[in-house]
């Protein structure tokens, strides 16, 4: 099992009874209601575990944390929300509660010292809330929550930029938001919701893509032609994924698209479809495939095998491979790679296009 370097919980605190060392916020808000805190806690080599920072958050009202990611740097990120108009803030996107009752906030905490990076408001004049944080590779946090506010900050190319018109004033719409690495400006941002109650809950990334998981009451929340389930009842409640891709870039812009794909198989495991391309002609017999799990035919383009099962023929383009199966040749519009030498350690090369080389060792 491997262990985590440092934990970084985060909740919230009555009083001034949790144990604080190197504290950013040294005391409780006040008012004996809720602030968040934070408590980073390096769990050591050896299983003992040693608090390294802790903190509170919050002003003179309500700040419970709901939501913590930390980048590949250690910094901590906590987001939640606040019904203080004194909310410590810094370095701020939204300086300002412009709700003046419950609005989100998102603070980042420095690894090692856990001093205040930035700290900032994220609402609009009306509820919001965060729930869910990430941070892809750039350090630039991804949050997610929900909000009845009409003038939530968004980008012009977000999915939904303006709010959607919903049948109650009252109700709430999920939003993403992506703040660049200062937490000072927006790289992108949009609400996600239909004509009744939505909420964005969660957020994962991949290199290249981001997932909001939440739910929804709405019978016209944004799907997608082909997805697992593009209808919902007024007024039930349903589970919701939607992806985006690609990532936004810096500084704006990238106009992430949501999308959902659907696979389906047939009884032993080949496809059928993927995203609406059809996959047949398999098994002996079946055209020009004759092996159990080689389609013969995707998205109405003809697929060849040899003997072994080795492509031959596809997508414009024509393989050759050794008794070793081992290819030695690929021909296309864009790709032509040269034989194997035949040495101990397979060595290929790769020629591109325009002439680029690429060597490749593949040890015995």
């Amino acid at each position: 099992m491997r262990r985590l370097g440092s934990l970084s919980p985060t909740w919230q605190g009555v009083r001034d009874r949790i144990s604080k060392l190197n504290p950013a916020q040294g005391t409780h808000g006040g008012n004996g209601l809720s602030d968040a805190f934070v408590a980073k806690v390096n769990l050591g080599t050896s299983g003992s575990a040693a608090l390294v920072w802790s903190t509170y958050l919050g002003g003179a009202d309500r700040d419970p944390g709901q939501a913590l990611a930390v980048d590949s740097a250690g910094g901590v990120y906590v987001g939640g929300v606040t019904a203080s108009t004194n909310f410590p803030v810094q370095a701020a996107l939204q300086s300002t509660n412009t709700g003046g009752t419950l609005v989100g906030f998102l603070t980042k905490y420095n690894a090692s010292s856990g001093n205040v990076v930035y700290s900032t408001y994220l609402g609009g004049t009306g509820y919001a809330q965060v729930t869910g944080l990430a941070v892809d590779g750039s350090q630039r946090p991804y949050v997610v929550g929900s909000t009845t506010a009409a003038n939530l900050p968004t980008t012009a190319d977000g999915l939904q930029p303006t709010r959607p018109n919903n049948t109650n004033a009252s109700f709430e719409d999920g939003f993403v938001l992506v703040l660049n690495p200062a937490g000072n400006g927006l790289d992108y941002g949009t609400y996600l919701g239909g004509n009744n109650q939505d909420r964005a809950l969660g957020i994962a990334l991949s290199s290249d893509a981001f997932a909001v998981t939440g739910e929804t009451a709405s019978a016209n929340f944004p799907t997608t032609a082909g997805a697992y389930d593009t209808t919902n009842a007024p007024g039930l409640w349903a589970a919701f994924v939607s992806k985006f891709s690609p990532l936004p870039s810096s500084g704006g812009g990238g106009n992430p698209i949501a999308y959902d794909e659907t696979y389906e198989y047939d009884q032993v495991g080949n496809f059928v479809s993927k995203a609406g391309v059809a996959y047949s002609g398999y098994g002996p017999g079946a055209g020009n495939s004759g092996h159990a799990h080689a389609a013969a035919t995707v998205g109405g383009q003809r697929y060849g095998y040899d003997a072994n099962g080795n492509l031959l023929t596809g997508g414009g383009r024509t393989f050759v491979w050794n008794s070793e199966n081992q290819p030695t040749s690929i021909t296309g519009p864009d790709t032509v790679t040269a034989p194997y030498l035949g040495n101990a350690d397979e060595v290929s090369v790769a020629k591109g296009r325009y002439g680029a080389t690429r060597t490749t060792v593949r040890p015995a």
